[in-house]
């Protein structure tokens, strides 16, 4: 989204939309994001993500450091037994 539409809620229905086209699909979505990505990261847990992992030092940072990467998951089906057929 660009950064002068940010704040809109069009993240959010993007991520809904994308998502929806997945219901009731055997599956799970990861995705990986900063730790820093503050925004981001509350997006992905309105839309039913949760964190499951973390990848230490995985992004480089501008000053050299690294940075945390947390890995989140999201089933697209309430019947879990249709996750491991």
């Amino acid at each position: 989204i660009h950064p002068s539409q940010q704040g809109k809620g069009l993240g959010y229905q993007l991520l809904d939309a994308s998502l929806a086209q997945l219901k009731n699909n055997p599956i799970q979505v990861f995705l990986e994001v900063r730790e820093s990505n503050q925004a981001a990261i509350a997006l992905y847990e309105k839309s039913g993500f949760h964190q499951i992992d973390l990848r230490k030092n995985y992004y480089p940072k501008s000053d050299g450091g690294r940075e945390h990467a947390i890995i989140m998951v999201k089933s697209c089906s309430d019947d879990f037994s249709e996750l491991f057929k």
